[in-house]
């Protein structure tokens, strides 16, 4: 019992560690710089942030698990093309419910949407730990590593709904909105900002980090 006890702890600590290592400390956009694109073109509202995120983390997880399980028993140079198509099992079948559900917001999102199928982040993470991992290591990795990606996207889509749209989910609340924040501009100053306080976090919590 202690044993197991002992066991449990450990992969919660683990989980803890990639946690913070995935969603802070290596988050893929403010350190990385990877998959900034869908960021700073598309999510200038709560909602397409949010359709965005889940859209990502769903991509992320089939294809990290399909990685420690299929796609690591073939040869590097195919790869890549693998993890677009599965990528694809998630984002094709996304697509059409969306065409169906909201049009609107399907033509808004335009090809970023299609284009989350060959996001940088998730042939990096494929090939950085998923084809290492054994598949539960690699879905707690696709988990963490999403989280990191869609706690940018919604910050950055909520921040420029407010103040961009001066709106909140359609409601109304600021009269006198500063839409420059909308433009890809807006993003890119809103990443460089953000990545700079993780910067002064790190700088004044663990210099040596």
């Amino acid at each position: 019992m202690k044993r197991n006890n002992a066991v449990a702890n450990d992969n919660a600590q683990s989980f803890k560690s990639m946690m913070f290592e995935e969603v802070i400390a290596n988050n893929p956009v403010l350190v990385g710089t990877i998959g900034i694109c869908p960021v700073v073109a598309i999510c200038t509202s709560l909602k397409s942030a949010l359709l965005m995120s889940v859209v990502t983390m769903l991509t992320m997880i089939v294809a990290q698990c399909l990685s420690a399980t299929v796609i690591k028993r073939v040869s590097p140079w195919i790869r890549v093309a693998l993890y677009t198509l599965s990528g694809m099992l998630v984002v094709a079948p996304s697509m059409l419910v969306l065409d169906i559900v909201s049009p609107a917001t399907a033509l808004a999102l335009g090809i970023y949407l299609p284009l989350l199928a060959v996001n940088p982040l998730i042939v990096r993470q494929c090939e950085r730990v998923g084809v290492k991992s054994t598949i539960s290591a690699a879905f707690k990795n696709a988990v963490c590593c999403s989280l990191g990606y869609d706690a940018v996207l919604i910050l950055v889509g909520v921040i420029r709904e407010i103040f961009g749209s001066g709106k909140i989910w359609g409601h109304q609340i600021i009269n006198h909105p500063m839409k420059a924040l909308n433009m890809p501009l807006g993003g890119f100053i809103l990443i460089g900002l953000f990545a700079a306080l993780l910067h002064v976090y790190f700088k004044h919590s663990d210099p040596l980090y």
